[in-house]
């Protein structure tokens, strides 16, 4: 979406084209596909007036998947697996020659004249595929992304103004309503927490059976090793300030069991769902009148259209060239502050949808622990307040869905190793203070 903002206009107008997710899971090839148009809400990037097309339909429509070019953003040394990204896709791969790099990026630059490099490099193709790896925008995937940002160039800038288009749909938030009602009781005011440890190789050190964990090879192991000190006196501290004893807790299955015994440890009573939960939740009744087919909602004017929508933090997208009479109109989109006050202004619209739901629509996408996490997110996003793991992309879609629904960013927080952490987690706007004041002590030793 922020692409396209930067690129788009007139007749070089883009069409994004959304692809449905593919699950994630380090074992194994992915076998199940998440459905974007069940995923996210595509009405909000109607609202937002970014053109896009979903993939399935643009397939059903006769394109072969066949990409013209492939661009990749991050400033590294060679290119990744291209071929193998694309075949998971259910897409073709130029040839390597067509394999082109950003003119721009966080460490190149993002200025006017690289913009227009790039326009002019993509103007020969129709079918353009896009490698993300997060270096449009400094930490665009950590808490808050840009949306707390003081903006220094257009890419953070048209980051910062369509990231916030990109949310979870009322059919998702349907079924996180009524695992809440089930799970945490209906109404009740809970805080989140996402505990991840960070890296992979952490999270297996985590998931050992024994008790106690070998200093040395958390040490090895581990960027967050304060997270085994500060996870239980920072949820009691949260407990306390909102006068709740309910939290949920957002982990992957492998770790509940240390968690859990850490925060039992604690006088914690956490709260989680698994994928049993969420298959009955999702399919209970859909199963009685037989499964759409799995490709988004019947009614074709749900789905998205060639000429009307957008994409999200998807770790490729795809761009379509030429062709679209989007919804925009020759219209500028929103700032991020006039979007984030529509948002706010339909959350409570869209909170109807949230709560038992006794025989209402399912989900067609199968479950698995990916889709799990997603639903883990919107409960995480309804949260009283929410605490993450700052080194996680998951914990920042949480941030910037919290953000984009208009809620208050004094309602969320990180776990840290910061003395002034110890007890109240650290807060989300001190991350921001304490990376100015790093920012401005770096160009006052460069002057």
């Amino acid at each position: 979406m922020t692409l396209a903002k930067l690129l788009g206009g007139g007749e070089d107008d883009l069409t994004l084209v959304l692809p449905d997710l593919n699950e994630h899971y380090k074992e194994h090839t992915p076998k199940i596909k998440m459905l974007f148009s069940e995923l996210f809400d595509l009405d909000a990037l109607r609202r937002g007036r970014v053109n896009h097309v979903l993939m399935h339909d643009l397939m059903a429509s006769g394109w072969d998947g066949q990409l013209d070019a492939v661009v990749m953003l991050k400033d590294m040394n060679g290119f990744p697996q291209v071929e193998r990204m694309c075949e998971l896709m259910g897409l073709t791969a130029p040839r390597e020659e067509l394999w082109l790099r950003f003119p721009f990026s966080e460490h190149l630059g993002c200025t006017q004249d690289r913009i227009e490099q790039l326009r002019d490099m993509i103007k020969p193709y129709r079918y353009v595929g896009v490698l993300c790896f997060h270096d449009l925008v400094p930490q665009a995937h950590k808490l808050a992304g840009a949306l707390l940002t003081d903006c220094e160039d257009q890419c953070c800038q048209a980051y910062k103004d369509r990231s916030v288009l990109l949310r979870k749909s009322p059919l998702l938030h349907e079924v996180a309503g009524e695992l809440m009602a089930s799970t945490l009781g209906k109404h009740r005011r809970f805080i989140a927490a996402h505990v991840r440890p960070m890296p992979d190789s952490c999270v297996e050190a985590w998931e050992l059976p024994q008790e106690a964990l070998d200093p040395a090879q958390m040490t090895v192991s581990c960027n967050n090793t304060y997270l085994l000190g500060r996870l239980v006196p920072n949820l009691q501290a949260l407990m306390r300030r909102y006068n709740t004893s309910t939290v949920f807790v957002l982990a992957h299955p492998n770790i509940r069991h240390r968690v859990s015994r850490m925060l039992q440890a604690g006088g914690i009573r956490p709260s989680y769902i698994d994928v049993g939960a969420l298959n009955a939740a999702s399919f209970a009744t859909g199963a009685k009148k037989g499964r759409r087919r799995a490709h988004g909602p019947m009614d074709p004017a749900k789905r998205g259209s060639p000429p009307d929508a957008g994409t999200g933090p998807a770790p490729r997208t795809l761009v379509e060239r030429g062709g679209a009479h989007g919804a925009g109109g020759g219209r500028r989109p929103k700032r991020a502050e006039a979007v984030l006050q529509e948002l706010e202004d339909t959350a409570r619209a869209d909170q109807k949808a949230v709560g038992p739901t006794h025989g209402g629509p399912r989900l067609h996408t199968p479950p698995s622990v990916s889709l799990l996490a997603v639903v883990e997110e919107a409960i995480a996003a309804a949260a009283v307040a929410f605490v993450g793991s700052k080194e996680s992309s998951m914990t920042g879609v949480i941030v910037q869905e919290r953000l984009a629904r208009g809620m208050s960013p004094d309602d969320m927080y990180y776990f840290g190793p910061h003395l002034d952490c110890a007890e109240l987690p650290c807060t989300l706007a001190s991350f921001y203070d304490r990376r100015r004041s790093s920012r401005n002590r770096k160009r006052q030793r460069q002057r």
